[in-house]
């Protein structure tokens, strides 16, 4: 079962934004927790190495040699490193990505926002495999999910990266694009929720 007890992100998301939505008394966390674990999840959801398992927690398990900017992993290179090298700040980030959805048409951004948690998930899972496993050659391994890097398989637990100095550069174009994503869906999940 992918989502043993819904204990997964997507029906965390779910949860959240239906706790949300009913304004329930006796909600287990405050209103506030739980938008903020909304936007938290529906961002990092996003985010392809949190979306796949090739037996590497996500990415941790792939060393990069020599690291990209603090990022020695490959997680790290996703999470930060090529976040960081679109705008190294977060407000011109945040602002450049606002002035290119208004030039998105608005059927374009209906059609980016659509979809569930399970759809937006599994098109993570889609860019990992491409974007990352496959670009970089990283070893197809079996779908567990190890307690630490030290029980992955020797191919990835022995797995140094040189990633290519194009790499980073070619990547930003898929992380603006999940930015972007990741927000117009959150703001259709927060308008159809409150």
């Amino acid at each position: 079962m992918r989502c043993q007890d819904s204990n997964c992100i997507t029906a965390r998301i779910h949860l959240f934004a239906a706790q949300l939505s009913s304004r329930a008394a006796n909600a287990p966390i405050s209103e506030g927790d739980a938008l903020r674990y909304l936007v938290h999840f529906v961002g990092d959801l996003h985010q392809p190495l949190h979306a796949v398992s090739d037996a590497d927690l996500g990415g941790n398990c792939e060393r990069v040699d020599p690291p990209v900017e603090t990022a020695g992993n490959l997680h790290a290179v996703w999470d930060g490193a090529i976040v960081n090298s679109v705008h190294q700040s977060d407000r011109e980030l945040a602002a450049d990505l606002g002035r290119n959805l208004q030039s998105f048409s608005d059927q374009l951004r209906t059609d980016m926002a659509a979809g569930t948690e399970d759809d937006w998930a599994w098109e993570s899972h889609k860019l990992a495999i491409k974007d990352v496993y496959e670009k970089l050659s990283i070893p197809t391994e079996p779908v567990i999910f190890p307690h630490g890097c030290g029980e992955a398989p020797l191919a990835i637990a022995n797995l140094t990266l040189h990633l290519p100095s194009s790499y980073i550069d070619d990547m930003q174009p898929v992380v603006r694009e999940q930015l972007t994503k990741a927000g117009l869906r959150l703001a259709r999940m927060l308008n159809e929720d409150l």
